[in-house]
């Protein structure tokens, strides 16, 4: 039984919405179900994937908190480990602790390249793991060779959460609206909805389907509004609990509907669109995607007419795929499975030592890598700090500083509680960026009570009530109107866009052009001051000195 655990899941990040940090949040979300005390742990988290952990109220700590020294093995019953990533408080504590958690580590893909899906500690699984599970039989047979203990490889197919299971099944028998879930469609898939679209279907992608600015997690209530999905991956395991018919295609080509012919090779690569030998090489399967794709024509032609077939599919095998893919059954399986390998985790010294030391070594090349290759994730990683000080002169030299615990995000709303300080410096992280929307609210217990709050920047560019600051650093000070007092308890709102990430022409010419009116007022107003009376007179004193 998992009911009531103590559990911690790891991961090396929460902060877009991938396959990893969804199974890591869904795991999470099925066991706080099930009246167990959940913490996820990472090396760094940012938006938006830190946002949804926090609306779902589980606890979440990163490395740098303070509270990742208190995540001790005597506090867990069962530790779900990925990317290899395990606090060194809770390794050096299995030395100290007499009863060891249940101990699993999941691996989501087969290729070399992705180093940090595969077993790249030296003997760590080995020495620690109860269970090694994998998403996919694929998966699995690229690590037999990196973990000789073959009998504790098991499947962890990627289960999907109840809401699925329990949702109403799709059963319209006319294909009208369709819905694609993929985050890089190929062209010829792009231009197959265009071509539907001419023909009168409703096609929409994921983010139109859900609205607003912020990414969000496919839900079975979303699926319901549609007749078909084009996806692959994780969403096709939503597709089949739910009974919704789904056509699998994306960067990899795919085979389209699942049927009876395709649908164990399809499984075997995770649905990825997959179904040739690879040699577990992204490399390779890129080439031989080539092989696997399908004209812009026939992918309209067949979604159209193997719909009849892929609905009957899904109404026969529903019952199957939920007890395959739904997490409940497929968790309570792994857990007992594990909990039966229970042994001892103690390291040695010398291998401890090592162990923690490349946990810090790959932690600081992901979060590397990761600021090269999506300047936008890395700057929703930042933290929002927050600077009081009590000095007059409002300069901030005598402070405290506080981290403020949400994090940056695009839209936001940093609530402050009065301590007695004169003034209160919000940092938006470090990066260079663009501010906008910016205002103070004051709280008060009535009206007469209301302290109204100003604020001010360290912008080098203002324009329009936006503030631009290239050189990093922003800074939005805030304080009493009259500038004298004490500052009340205030939210400060405010939109922040990664400069990055904005229209460079657009941005540049409209500050441009008001800088160069600047600059223009300027030499207007020196020939003004050298043509004046008093100018002329300095002249002349100097000369005569």
């Amino acid at each position: 039984m998992v009911e009531g655990l103590r559990a911690l899941i790891t991961q090396s990040t929460f902060a877009n919405i991938g396959g990893s940090e969804v199974q890591a949040f869904e795991l999470a979300q099925y066991l706080q179900s099930q009246k167990c005390t959940v913490t996820l742990y990472a090396w760094s988290a940012g938006w938006p994937m830190r946002d949804l952990i926090q609306k779902a109220g589980i606890d979440l700590v990163v490395a740098q908190d303070s509270r990742a020294q208190e995540l001790l093995a005597s506090e867990f019953d069962f530790v779900w480990v990925q990317h290899e990533v395990m606090p060194a408080s809770l390794l050096r504590s299995f030395a100290d602790d007499e009863v060891s958690p249940v101990v699993v580590f999941s691996h989501m893909s087969p290729y070399k390249e992705v180093h940090i899906e595969r077993p790249y500690t030296y003997d760590l699984e080995n020495a620690v793991a109860d269970l090694v599970v994998c998403n996919s039989r694929g998966t699995q047979d690229s690590l037999r060779d990196l973990l000789p203990e073959n009998d504790r490889i098991a499947l962890y197919p990627n289960p999907v959460p109840l809401e699925f299971t329990n949702a109403r099944s799709r059963t319209s028998w006319k294909l009208h609206r369709i819905l694609m879930v993929s985050n890089h469609p190929p062209e010829e898939l792009e231009n197959a909805i265009r071509i539907l679209r001419t023909q009168g279907y409703v096609v929409d992608t994921l983010s139109d389907a859900l609205g607003g600015d912020s990414p969000a997690i496919t839900s079975a209530d979303k699926l319901a509004e549609y007749d078909c999905v084009i996806t692959i991956g994780k969403t096709v395991q939503y597709c089949l609990v739910q009974g919704v018919p789904v056509f699998v295609y994306d960067r990899f080509g795919g085979p389209g509907y699942l049927n009876e012919n395709n649908y164990e090779i399809a499984k075997y690569y995770n649905f990825s669109g997959r179904n040739h030998d690879d040699s577990f090489s992204l490399g390779e399967a890129m080439r031989n995607a080539n092989v696997n794709r399908l004209s812009s024509e026939d992918i309209a032609s067949l979604l159209i007419s193997g719909y009849d077939e892929a609905v009957e599919f899904q109404m026969q095998n529903r019952e199957a795929f939920t007890g395959d893919y739904s997490i409940a059954p497929v968790f309570d399986v792994i857990f007992d499975k594990a909990s039966k390998r229970l042994h001892s985790k103690e390291l040695g010294c010398a291998y401890l030592e090592y162990v923690i030391a490349t946990q810090q070594m790959v932690s600081d090349y992901v979060s590397a890598h990761q600021r090269m290759v999506d300047a936008r994730r890395a700057f929703y990683s930042q933290d929002i700090l927050l600077y009081s000080c009590n000095d007059a002169s409002k300069n901030f030299t005598q402070r405290v500083v506080t981290l403020y615990g949400s994090g940056l995000r695009p839209t936001n709303a940093v609530e402050y509680e009065a301590h007695n300080v004169r003034a209160v410096r919000v940092d938006f992280g470090e990066l260079p960026c663009k501010i906008q929307d910016i205002s103070v609210i004051s709280h008060a217990n009535s009206d007469e009570d209301l302290i109204p709050c100003k604020y001010s920047t360290n912008a080098v560019l203002i324009q329009d009530g936006e503030y631009v600051f290239p050189y990093g650093d922003p800074q939005i000070s805030v304080e009493t109107e009259s500038g004298e007092g004490l500052l009340p308890s205030f939210t400060l709102k405010a939109t922040v866009k990664p400069l990055s990430q904005q229209n460079a022409s657009e941005l540049g010419m409209r500050h441009l052009n008001d800088l160069a009116k600047q600059v223009q007022d300027l030499k207007t107003e020196l020939e003004s001051i050298k043509n004046s009376r008093w100018w002329k007179l300095r002249g002349r004193i100097i000369k005569d000195k």
